[in-house]
């Protein structure tokens, strides 16, 4: 049956072809193992047919690392092999019928090392974690072997070869604080703890009180609030296929909160309701109060952060005043009754002697501001608002005032001494505004064109420091003044206070200005509203000299100061209030004012100007925009207006 090459000894007194495997190979079936005698080879079906196991599978090899959750051995198929088992490290790890085998016995990969660098940082918002992931490790290596098994038997093992399952990478990170359980938290490194995970900081103790016995108003105070905030500790430990890791060392910290700020609002009775005057701050007072009426006040106290408290109701009253001057009535000699606002007069106001002022008839260039209540500063639902900087307060001026009708002139200014050097635009029309002119200057101008009967203002610390306003102070020596003082029972000239600007630029309007509000408070587009009353980045083209190129933020190529009194006044005869120049007032600068009866402003390193300028945006010409600088600065949108004191 063929030569020796192409045939086997089937036992059976035959050569058979060699086997095929899957497929008869010849009267006794090598590849079966048995002797069925239907072939003309005599043979009678009980003689066992010889036939040795396969050859070991070649070609062995094992995966490092591929794969978290198994190792896949894979080798070469060796001939009349039925199936193969796999062997790690000499133990038996499986049988398959494939030439490749996962073996998800191998030694699994450790749970992830322990995070190690964990911080905790209080914040506003609350506590926040931050962490690097940590790393993470192969499982151990084994060694594998594959045997083939066929008819013949299980052959020898094959060439071990090593292989190992890869780091079950982190999937996620538990969460403990303090001492409680382990919670799932971020996929990722990094938490915030907040109101979902601790307590938001409490407002603790405090009360709050008001005055019965102050006839200038109910006077509000808040004491003993704090914010109590409890340290959290928190660890941190990763998660991947395996398990978890140990935990980090704790972190702590506390949720911070911001600023405490007080919150008064007023009501008739204990049961409320609470609305305006909305007063701020720890101390406040309600100098709208009526003489006699009580009032109940309740008392909101509030931090970013943290969870806010009301205090009250508290009640509070005004005393009346005992019969006599400042009763409300008539009596004896008494021609009119009444400061703080109160007057029986047919004009003029009442002094704090209950006597009749009368109104001033204004010399030309002046108008006569009377005295009154009104709202500083702007909503905050106002276009242009820029925050507590201009929060609303009550101001009551008592005494009435003269104020120039326009801010003082580069004719005004040479007329009286000062020297033109002084001014940026050189070539600007003596009756534009004078600009470049610091704090000091200023000031020495208003004693300069004070006489007698008059009396001056102003003193400075060391004497004499302001004179250079004379020669121009081109070398900025009023930087050289350390301060300045105000004789209050001056009668000369002298700069407005910030409240009097802002109630005289008002003159009885509650609007941005005082032809109604903005559209926009950004750019230096047209405002329907500003245009008749203001000159400012949109309409201030010049065609004098030195002017300043604007149309790169929307205004004119050549833009400058323009002559006063070319655009419309306000109700009392006040031009150029918004725009042109800003206006420099006594007042140091502070970032927030509270309700007052006559102000006259703090000290401070900065003074404050008002109004707005030819060079700014529609934002900056509102009644409540404020600014302040140093007082010796000097800029070429910078100028003032004079006022005087009648009684």
């Amino acid at each position: 049956m063929g030569d020796a090459d192409a045939c086997v000894d089937n036992g059976c007194g035959g050569c058979e072809p060699l086997p095929t495997l899957g497929a008869p190979c010849g009267p006794c079936h090598v590849d079966e193992l048995v002797c069925d005698g239907a072939s003309a080879v005599v043979c009678d079906g009980d003689t066992a047919c010889t036939g040795g196991p396969p050859a070991a599978p070649t070609g062995v090899t094992a995966s490092d690392g591929d794969d978290s959750d198994a190792v896949t051995v894979t080798w070469s198929g060796s001939v009349g092999a039925t199936a193969y088992r796999v062997y790690r490290d000499g133990a038996f790890a499986g049988q398959t019928e494939a030439l490749a085998y996962d073996d998800d016995g191998a030694a699994t990969p450790p749970a992830p090392a322990a995070v190690d660098d964990l911080v905790a940082t209080g914040g506003i918002t609350g506590i926040g974690l931050s962490w690097s992931e940590p790393p993470v490790a192969d499982g151990a290596p084994s060694a594998y072997t594959v045997t083939a098994v066929g008819p013949g038997g299980e052959s020898v093992a094959s060439a071990p070869n090593t292989g190992f399952r890869g780091a079950s990478p982190v999937v996620g990170y538990e969460v403990r604080l303090d001492t409680g359980s382990w919670v799932e938290g971020p996929s990722t490194p990094g938490l915030l703890l907040d109101a979902g995970w601790i307590a938001r900081p409490e407002i603790t103790g405090g009360t709050a009180s008001a005055s019965t016995d102050d006839a200038a108003g109910v006077r509000l105070a808040a004491t003993g609030f704090g914010v109590t905030s409890a340290e959290v500790s928190a660890s941190v430990r990763a998660v991947n296929g395996t398990g978890a890791s140990d935990p980090s060392a704790a972190a702590r910290a506390q949720w911070q909160a911001g600023t405490l700020t007080y919150t008064w609002s007023r009501g008739t009775s204990a049961d409320g309701p609470f609305g305006a005057p909305r007063l701020t701050g720890a101390t406040a007072t309600d100098t709208t109060a009526v003489a006699g009426t009580t009032y109940w006040y309740e008392l909101a106290v509030s931090a970013e952060g943290a969870v806010g408290v009301t205090a009250g109701p508290v009640s509070g009253r005004v005393p009346v005043p005992a019969p006599g001057c400042g009763d409300g009535v008539l009596s004896g000699s008494e021609e009119c009754d009444g400061d703080v606002g109160r007057t029986s007069c047919a004009t003029g106001s009442c002094n704090a002697s209950c006597a009749c002022v009368p109104v001033p008839t204004p010399p030309s260039g002046w108008a006569y501001i009377p005295p009154g209540p009104f709202t500083m500063g702007s909503p905050d639902g106002e276009v242009g608002y820029q925050g507590s900087d201009e929060a609303q307060h009550a101001v009551t001026l008592t005494r009435g005032f003269l104020l120039q009708t326009t801010e003082v002139t580069r004719s005004a200014w040479t007329a009286a001494g000062g020297s033109p050097s002084a001014f940026f635009f050189a070539s600007a029309p003596s009756n534009a505004p004078a600009e470049n002119i610091d704090w000091y200057a200023a000031l020495a101008y208003a004693n300069a064109v004070t006489t007698s009967p008059l009396t001056d203002c102003y003193a400075f610390t060391p004497s004499g420091c302001a004179n250079d306003w004379q020669d121009g102070d081109t070398d900025n020596d009023g930087a050289e003044c350390t301060s300045a003082t105000w004789d209050r029972a001056c009668t000369g000239y002298r700069l407005p206070t910030e409240a009097e600007w802002e109630y005289a630029a008002r003159a009885g309007t509650t609007t941005a200005t005082y032809r109604g509000n903005l559209q926009s408070p950004y750019g230096r587009d047209m405002q329907p509203n500003l245009e008749p009353i203001a000159w400012y980045g949109y309409n201030s083209a010049v065609t004098y000299a030195y002017c300043l190129n604007l149309s790169r933020l929307g205004g004119p190529s050549c833009a400058g100061t323009v002559a006063v009194g070319t655009r419309a006044p306000n109700a009392w005869g006040l031009y150029d209030m918004l725009g042109n120049v800003w206006e420099w007032v006594w007042d140091g600068y502070v970032s927030s004012l509270s309700p007052a009866t006559d102000p006259t402003g703090p000290d401070g390193s900065d003074r404050v100007y008002r109004g707005g300028s030819w060079y700014r945006h529609a934002g900056y010409c509102r009644a409540a925009h404020r600014r302040g600088n140093a007082p010796w600065n000097r800029f070429n949108d910078l100028g003032f207006r004079l006022s005087r004191s009648v009684r």
